[in-house]
């Protein structure tokens, strides 16, 4: 069987229907196959984060079929100072569906922007920055406070 990555586009119209057919569906089970590889390791960085308290996060198993909405992203985490981020995971030459374009969109005109990742790597990137500007924010929040205002606190 060819591998479709190194086929031209001119080679590809010359064969059978059927064969381009096979073609396409080993390219998408292969597209499927990376993006599940790429969620396993945001998952165990996930994973690590959730047990330091940093994070909490609801990602539906791929395996099973899901009870959450059709098109929601890959990713729900919840982060500190009341912070959501929602990430949808996608291998390269992966792309969303319409439903999950449709979903995106909704989401985002409720002001919540989905971050589209292609790998692990800038998955974990987004995440962490995120969390870098949330805690930075905190610590500024309360080293502006009135020390007055703490020491009044502290005697109560």
């Amino acid at each position: 069987m060819l591998d479709s990555r190194f086929l031209p586009q001119n080679l590809r119209r010359c064969l059978e229907p059927a064969e381009r057919e096979k073609l396409d569906k080993a390219q998408e089970q292969a597209v499927s196959r990376r993006e599940r590889d790429e969620q396993k390791l945001f998952n165990s960085w996930l994973d690590i984060q959730e047990g330091q308290g940093c994070l909490q996060v609801i990602n539906p198993q791929s395996h099973r079929p899901s009870t959450i909405a059709a098109g929601w992203p890959d990713y729900t985490i919840l982060l500190p100072d009341s912070q959501v981020m929602l990430i949808e995971m996608k291998a390269h030459q992966g792309r969303l569906s319409k439903t999950q374009l449709d979903k995106i969109t909704k989401i985002e005109a409720l002001n919540h922007p989905v971050f589209l990742a292609w790998n692990h790597v800038m998955a974990i990137n987004a995440v962490q920055l995120r969390l870098s500007v949330i805690l930075t924010t905190l610590k500024n929040d309360n080293s502006s406070a009135d020390p007055t205002q703490e020491r009044t606190q502290e005697r109560a």
